[in-house]
């Protein structure tokens, strides 16, 4: 790829630095918007039971990838509903296996939205809760325009 054709502003957007989640106490007090942690289905399936709350808020400011676990060999899928309803930003599945879970995103991602594959999280998501400053750490917007 030629990078002199790349634009700039756009090319900061997109930078994302895989980081490995340890809290979500340090996530609180340490997380930058731009980091994602990356979490399996076994952990995702975990923290929506355990730590709802907690899991919820840490999605509203920091990015997360779901994963299918690895010992699905013949390509089955989990059901992403838990993951999207707590906020994951990222929930990959299986493609090659029809069925519910792939009718579910299917369903989610080619008809919402007018099909262009990205969804916005609900509003209550995306601003900062009562209490929360929209810094660096915070859910705060930016516009980027692109020519």
């Amino acid at each position: 790829v030629d990078e002199t054709n790349v634009c700039k502003e756009f090319s900061d957007l997109i930078f994302l630095k895989n980081t490995h989640f340890k809290s979500f106490e340090r996530s609180r007090a340490s997380g930058r918007p731009w980091e994602m942690s990356s979490f399996g289905e076994a952990k995702m399936e975990k923290l929506c039971e355990g730590r709802a709350h907690e899991w919820v808020q840490y999605n509203r400011t920091q990015l997360s990838r779901i994963y299918p676990k690895g010992s699905r060999v013949d390509s089955s899928n989990y059901h992403p509903v838990g993951a999207w309803a707590a906020g994951c930003q990222i929930v990959a599945l299986n493609f090659q296996r029809p069925g519910r879970p792939m009718a579910l995103t299917h369903g989610r991602f080619h008809f919402e939205n007018g099909g262009c594959g990205f969804i916005l999280k609900p509003r209550g998501m995306r601003e900062p809760a009562a209490g929360e400053g929209g810094g660096e750490g915070g859910a705060s917007g930016r516009s980027v325009h692109a020519r």
